[in-house]
């Protein structure tokens, strides 16, 4: 399939989905017009404007990608140097970028859930009840604010995570050593509780297939291998930047390495942090360079 097709058939699908917001918004603001209401009009101006910028984003997205796989490419030369934060040896907390991600998605589901809602009640009003099916979109943004919720306090709570490696990167077939760092976690909140620590290689594959004459891009991961351990906080130290939980954990010899990030057939390492406490229990994730010596 040609390159050029597939972004086309992309940039349709981002339009088709958001086209209740970019078109509703559009409808809304001419009748505005004609009718010379302001009210309708700035709500015609925020809708089309909520369905519009993501298009814009996956527009910029594409038409940067060459320059991204360049970048890549010249980077192939050292892999320990694919991320900057690899290079340092100081990893951040995924579940922030996660976080952001939830952000935007509630975002863009409130200004979905706003036309959703406003036909559903239409539908009903006039006595079709199937229109309930319509609020199916504010319940899916329920969930993502309460995820929203839960991650703030999380992060209110313990604030920063980050994952010093002792050794950058990490090597198949040795021991990977760390000190996890939780900025405002303190030892007394550990008594008689354990830190999890869960190390994993995942394989995602992705591909792209025709359903029905269109391309569809379509992804699975599968975890290669999984090793966890239970650590007593009893070598934790609090210092400036927080409490350092050191970590020792075993790397398999037949284990694959992490490799390059533009295969579509990729293997990552993450690990995970995560401890049982009162009210909010710490979990944090991060992705770990692991290479062959």
């Amino acid at each position: 399939m040609a390159e050029g097709e597939s972004k086309a058939a992309k940039i349709g699908c981002v339009a088709i989905f958001l086209s209740p917001l970019w078109a509703g918004g559009l409808w809304t603001l001419v009748q505005a017009i004609r009718t010379e209401q302001i009210a309708p009009a700035i709500l015609g101006v925020c809708l089309f404007g909520a369905g519009a910028f993501p298009l814009y984003l996956v527009l910029i997205s594409i038409r940067q990608q060459p320059q991204r796989e360049a970048f890549y490419k010249d980077m192939r030369a050292i892999p320990a140097e694919w991320k900057p934060e690899w290079s340092s040896g100081r990893l951040q907390d995924q579940t922030v970028e996660a976080a952001s991600v939830i952000n935007a998605m509630t975002i863009f589901l409130a200004g979905i859930s706003l036309v959703f809602g406003f036909l559903a009640f239409v539908t009903v009003r006039q006595g079709a009840w199937a229109g309930l099916v319509l609020l199916v979109v504010p319940l899916i943004l329920a969930g993502f604010v309460i995820a929203k919720i839960r991650g703030s306090m999380r992060r209110k709570r313990f604030g920063k995570s980050e994952l010093l490696l002792d050794e950058t990167p990490a090597h198949v077939g040795e021991t990977l050593r760390a000190n996890l760092i939780v900025e405002k976690l303190r030892p007394e909140e550990l008594a008689g509780k354990t830190f999890n620590f869960r190390v994993s290689s995942i394989r995602r594959r992705t591909w792209t297939e025709r359903y029905h004459g269109s391309p569809t891009t379509r992804s699975d991961s599968t975890v290669l291998w999984a090793g966890s351990q239970d650590v007593l906080p009893v070598s934790a130290v609090l210092k400036e930047d927080g409490l350092w939980q050191p970590v020792a954990l075993e790397i398999p010899k037949v284990q694959q390495a992490t490799n390059d990030a533009l295969e579509n057939d990729k293997v990552y390492w993450q690990l995970e942090a995560s401890a049982s406490l009162p009210g909010i229990d710490y979990y944090s994730q991060f992705e770990l360079p692991v290479f062959v010596r």
